[in-house]
């Protein structure tokens, strides 16, 4: 009787030793983000950048500037995403209308994102979106053959206004 105790007893204490080294690892490999409103977004919805799932929501809790939602994100997503990194609340109609968060890296040449960082999202996935076309726009832009196209049209202007 006195054995199963002490399994007992070891099991408790590894289990309590395994659960507290768990959540200093989360709490070291978190993120709050600020948003207006939660957006239907509860614990353990998931973080999704470039289609791939990042992390999840640890928690949320009202504050003066609106809800603090507290993500996880290992170590090396952290190390991609820079303090003007981009997170949105999808409202989700592609996942079956439950939320998600997304996330953009934000523009380099900025210092990665440190533990414990607190940044500003975004309600609109609107504004998410513009972004997407925005930059492809650019892409579209800086294509060589719409460049040469560009430079022989100005050609064409100047010979005609000759």
């Amino acid at each position: 009787m006195k054995k199963i105790w002490l399994v007992l007893l070891a099991v408790a204490v590894l289990g309590g030793a395994g659960f507290g080294l768990w959540q200093l690892y989360q709490r070291n490999n978190s993120v709050t983000v600020v948003f207006a409103d939660a957006g239907g977004v509860t614990p353990g919805t998931g973080v999704w950048m470039a289609g791939i799932k990042v992390g999840r929501v640890l928690g949320l809790q009202v504050a003066g500037d609106g809800v603090e939602i507290r993500l996880f994100l290992g170590k090396e997503v952290r190390q991609q995403l820079t303090e003007t990194a981009l997170f949105v609340i999808d409202p989700g109609p592609a996942q079956g209308g439950r939320p998600v968060l997304r996330v953009k890296a934000g523009a380099g040449g900025t210092p990665p994102l440190a533990a414990n960082s607190r940044l500003r999202g975004v309600n609109s996935f609107a504004l998410w979106q513009l972004d997407d076309y925005s930059q492809k726009v650019l892409e579209f832009m800086n294509e060589p053959q719409l460049q040469e196209g560009i430079k022989r049209l100005e050609q064409f202007g100047n010979e005609l206004r000759k």
